[in-house]
């Protein structure tokens, strides 16, 4: 009983004492100390201030050794993380339950996704990759967090990129990825010399002359939904030459909203969705003039759930598919072999993949997936192609696909058709950039090129081996709204 008193009063000269000790007063001139603070605190004539003060060494050896152990442990990345001098703090993910989740948001309004993980061969939820976008800000670094390693991607400005991490444990083995930080700027912060102001001002001096051609030049459509918050995503384009405000309402519900957008931009926005659909009306001036609806059934089950042929064992003779799922639910599919007996029903986290292997009985191998008993992609592999070499000249392109007036950036594609992972370089023709990607066998890479304020045109070159194999040429004029999906 006496022990616990004692420490039970001790609570605040422990304190007193951690602040001694640090500055190099000694045990034994401390424990003069404590029995001031003990008289200080009413008890009494301090007799057991020999007995305390070794209870008191122990505790302090204690204290002092789990201090430094846990100095010695990783900083966990918060949101008080220092960014770069001239961005902001715009989000963090954890990975939680196989999939990545935003934990921390900034100070403003960003939509940050990611999607297409990558993770260890063989090995579920061991994540070493993946793509990202954003919606509303502009990424200048990027930070990785796993195996009490970091890995820092510094971006001039980015939109959109693809993420292939070498973090690595102790051990020396390959980590996972762990947590993700993003910093950069909001769409809406102003640069420092004034450039937002500028555009403002020369949006408000547009609205002046003529009104907008509402009826051509605004439209509204679904972008995304999210089952587990149960809210669907729209896109709203100002495709005219002046900045417009909208009001935007739910079809028999109370939810709505004020959009403010800049001539030639969009913006996004969430809506609470309590069925299994949401119908969103458009309005300016109060008059409708667009309207969007989304089915939650099968939105982006068509478009972005796949399956594809990816590697193949010729001494166990099995093949290997991956399911791809770019939404951000999870998706419960059903594969089979077209003309024959193995199938199987598997669930892909969202924003995630699935991998497996098939027996095979010849020499090819056609696989069908299903969703809710409906086909929606099928993936076929060749033995045989895996005996040549891959036809990068023929079966390797690079293809314009549009340019983004948001961030001044050309998008190009570079398709793979053959059966082999490849590594290939494009370079910007007559121009600095350049990158070295890996592109899987049977699919497809986009890459986000910077284009200068001068040039109206941009030119990128495809490379296999040092040898050009392809290019491909954009336009400014191919603007992405107008051929987004």
């Amino acid at each position: 009983m006496t022990t616990v008193a004692v420490l039970s009063h001790m609570v605040d000269s422990n304190t007193r004492r951690k602040l001694i000790l640090t500055s190099g007063v000694t045990l034994g001139a401390l424990s003069g100390c404590l029995g001031l603070f003990d008289d200080e605190n009413g008890d009494g004539n301090g007799s057991d201030s020999t007995e305390q003060t070794q209870d008191e060494q122990a505790e302090t050896e204690t204290a002092t050794q789990t201090e430094e152990n846990t100095e010695e442990e990783p900083d966990t990345p918060t949101e008080s993380d220092d960014c770069p001098d001239g961005t902001s703090f715009l989000g963090k993910f954890d990975f939680e339950d196989c999939e990545f989740v935003q934990t921390e948001f900034g100070d403003e309004e960003c939509d940050i996704e990611i999607k297409n993980v990558v993770n260890k061969e063989d090995e579920e939820c061991e994540p070493i990759g993946f793509e990202w976008t954003t919606d509303g800000c502009e990424v200048h670094q990027i930070r990785l967090f796993g195996g009490q390693d970091t890995e820092t991607f510094d971006f001039d400005s980015e939109t959109s990129g693809v993420i292939d991490s070498d973090l690595v444990n102790p051990g020396g083995q390959q980590a996972a990825i762990s947590n993700v930080t993003f910093c950069g700027r909001f769409d809406d912060e102003d640069d420092e010399n004034g450039e937002n102001d500028e555009n403002d001002e020369e949006d408000e001096k547009d609205d002046e002359k003529d009104k907008p051609d509402i009826k051509d030049g605004v439209s509204i459509e679904p972008v995304d939904y999210d089952k587990r918050k149960g809210k669907a995503k729209f896109k709203v384009y100002n495709k005219t030459d002046h900045k417009v405000e909208l009001t935007w309402k739910e079809y028999d519900g109370e939810q709505e909203g004020t959009l403010k957008i800049k001539k030639d931009s969009y913006k996004t926005f969430w809506a609470d969705v309590h069925g299994e659909s949401l119908k969103i009306v458009l309005y300016f001036d109060g008059k409708q003039i667009d309207y969007a609806e989304i089915d939650t059934k099968y939105f982006h089950i068509e478009n972005n759930v796949r399956i594809k042929a990816i590697d193949y064992d010729k001494h166990r003779h099995k093949a290997k598919f991956r399911i791809y799922n770019d939404t951000k639910n999870d998706v419960d599919v059903m594969w089979k072999e077209y003309n024959g007996d193995q199938k199987s029903h598997t669930r892909v986290g969202r924003n995630g993949n699935r991998t497996f292997w098939v027996d095979m009985k010849g020499d090819s191998m056609k696989l069908v997936l299903y969703y809710d008993d409906k086909e929606i992609d099928y993936a076929e592999i060749d033995t045989g192609d895996y005996k040549k070499k891959p036809d990068v000249e023929n079966e390797v392109e690079i293809h314009p696909d549009c340019y983004d007036k948001s961030d001044k950036k050309a998008t190009f594609k570079i398709k793979n058709a053959t059966s082999h992972h490849i590594e290939v370089t494009w370079k910007e023709y007559g121009g600095k950039h350049e990158e070295t990607v890996k592109v899987r066998m049977n699919d497809n890479r986009h890459i986000h090129v910077p284009m200068k304020d001068n040039g109206d045109e941009m030119k990128v070159v495809l490379y296999f081996d040092g040898k050009e194999i392809d290019y491909a040429e954009l336009s400014k004029d191919h603007y992405c709204d107008e051929y987004a999906a």
